[in-house]
């Protein structure tokens, strides 16, 4: 059984990453929303650029939306969209390495308990 010192110490490092993830977590969750918003502007974009090429008169449904994905704004929308999901992605890989980092200690953590039995530590 560990000394009280080696234990406290134990349980920090259990608490650190229960930390890191409960930081994180809100952090995702923005980002979703952030991603969804994008999304949304990304649509109004369009169909607000569809309409003032039909205005300017395109005829063809096709050329409308050629031209209303040809437009500056729907280019910074699809940005926009882009950085948002890229900031993710960003958010969710760090959550991953911290469940992976935890994983890890827990596999130590184990092997030394069974460890400390087999050899009467």
């Amino acid at each position: 059984m560990p000394h009280s010192g080696e234990r406290k110490k134990l349980m920090d490092k259990s608490e650190n990453f229960h930390q890191q993830l409960r930081d994180i977590i809100p952090k995702i969750s923005e980002a979703r929303i952030n991603v969804l918003k994008a999304e949304t502007q990304l649509k109004r974009v369009f169909w607000i650029e569809l309409c003032k090429a039909k205005d300017d008169g395109e005829r063809s449904y096709n050329a409308q939306k050629s031209k209303a994905e040809a437009s500056d704004e729907y280019s910074k929308a699809t940005m926009d969209v882009a950085v948002a999901k890229a900031s993710l992605d960003g958010l969710q890989t760090e959550k991953a390495a911290v469940d992976m980092q935890f994983e890890e200690w827990r596999t130590k953590m184990a092997n030394l308990r069974q460890e400390r039995s087999r050899y009467g530590a």
